[in-house]
């Protein structure tokens, strides 16, 4: 897994950390657009691609997940929900290893 710094010692299932890894894989392939899936949810907004998707809880009706607190991590046709706080490390830790000069505000709370 690319991004399993991103996801240890947080309290996530294995399943909840394939999934979110995936998910982070699939919208990082090309950084411009993971750039710009970032800087969407640090206004507020879901963003991603076809097969792999952030969901804010603001937009749960267009999510899989239905409805959930926090943050929807989906990737094809799973998915995994955590808080706000949890994505927001998760996500500054894939700008860290993918060396993005980023300065991401996160996702507010």
């Amino acid at each position: 897994m690319k991004f399993q710094t991103c996801l240890e010692n947080i309290g996530l299932t294995q399943d909840e950390k394939e999934i979110i890894d995936a998910c982070l894989q699939a919208l990082s392939l090309e950084v411009s657009e993971y750039t710009s899936i970032l800087n969407d949810l640090a206004s507020m907004e879901s963003s991603g691609i076809d097969v792999a998707c952030i969901y804010l809880d603001n937009d749960s009706d267009d999510c899989i997940c239905q409805k959930f607190e926090g943050v929807c991590f989906t990737y094809l046709d799973e998915y995994a929900t955590v808080s706000r706080p949890k994505a927001n490390h998760i996500l500054n830790r894939s700008i860290e290893i993918l060396d993005l000069e980023l300065d991401w505000k996160g996702i507010q709370a």
